[in-house]
């Protein structure tokens, strides 16, 4: 996850809009500190960057559309992190909701179900928490 973050914040802050190699990026410590720091550069960026590509490779696109990705996917795995760890994570609500419009785009046939990138959908009740009805969406299982 710090690779990736460091990777879209190197995007996001240079002047060609390319990410770096998220493979190359080392871990130091526990990495809060690195994730610290690239919240501390997007800061500054951010919202200006989102009207710019975010390149990733060969492949673009809109910095707006990569943001959204980006915040659904660390949300989700910012719970299954939490959830392997046996404590609780609460992101912010608003985040989620904007998490909760934007992935079904991406949830699609080509990319969930079994032995996909994302497993199926769970099944979630549609007054339960914004988190719950998020991973149940992402393939997860908020109850277990």
């Amino acid at each position: 996850m710090v690779g990736w973050l460091t990777a879209f914040t190197d995007g996001y802050t240079s002047d060609d809009h390319l990410c770096s190699d998220p493979q190359a990026v080392a871990v130091d410590g526990s990495g809060a500190d690195q994730v610290r720091r690239c919240a501390a550069r997007l800061a500054e960026v951010f919202p200006a960057a989102l009207s710019n590509p975010l390149k990733i490779g060969d492949a673009a696109m809109p910095g707006d559309m990569a943001a959204s990705m980006i915040l659904w996917e660390y949300q989700v795995h910012g719970w299954d992190l939490a959830h392997a760890a046996g404590v609780s994570w609460s992101p912010a609500d608003d985040g989620v909701e904007a998490s909760l419009a934007f992935a079904p785009g991406m949830l699609t046939p080509d990319f969930q179900g079994e032995g996909k990138a994302f497993g199926p959908r769970v099944d979630v009740a549609d007054d339960a928490p914004a988190l719950e009805r998020l991973v149940g969406l992402s393939g997860r299982d908020p109850r277990v």
